[in-house]
C-alpha cells in the first residue's frame, strides 16, 4: 500500500468559496518514530532529516499574507513542520467576525470549508 511506504502523501482538496487550495501531507508512517534508545534515536534524527514537507500548492496570488513569502502568483508552499502548515493555512482561511447582529447559523455557514482527502490506492 503507498500510503504506508516511504515517500508517499495524501491529496487534501480544501475549499471555502471562492477560495480552493491542494495541500500535500505526508503518510504518518513517515511522521512517526517508535523508541527512544540511542541506535534507535539516531535514526529517528535521520529520518527527521529526510522527512518529506507539508505543501500547500495554490493557483491563486497572495501578495498580502503568507510572510515572509507574499506569492505574487501561483506557488507551492512547503513546510517542514505540521505548526507551520496550520499557521498558513489560518492565514489563507481566517476566520470571519460577522458580530452579534448575525446569527449563528449565519456565522458557521460563512465559517464553513469542505475537505476531500485523496490517497493513490494502486492497482
Amino acid at each position: 500500500d503507498i500510503a504506508t511506504t516511504t515517500k508517499s502523501y495524501i491529496a487534501v482538496v480544501i475549499t471555502k468559496p471562492p477560495e480552493t487550495i491542494l495541500v500535500l501531507l505526508p503518510t504518518s508512517s513517515q511522521q512517526q518514530s517508535g523508541s527512544n534508545d540511542g541506535r534507535q534515536q539516531q535514526q529517528q534524527e535521520q529520518q527527521q532529516q529526510q522527512q518529506q514537507p507539508y505543501v500547500i500548492l495554490d493557483s491563486h496570488p497572495r501578495p498580502q499574507q503568507l510572510s515572509p513569502h507574499y506569492p505574487s502568483g501561483s506557488y507551492a508552499l512547503f513546510h517542514t513542520n505540521l505548526m507551520g502548515l496550520v499557521a498558513s493555512l489560518k492565514q489563507i482561511f481566517p476566520a470571519v467576525e460577522l458580530g452579534d447582529d448575525v446569527p449563528e447559523m449565519m456565522a458557521m455557514m460563512y465559517n464553513s470549508f469542505d475537505v476531500y482527502p485523496f490517497r493513490y490506492r494502486g492497482r
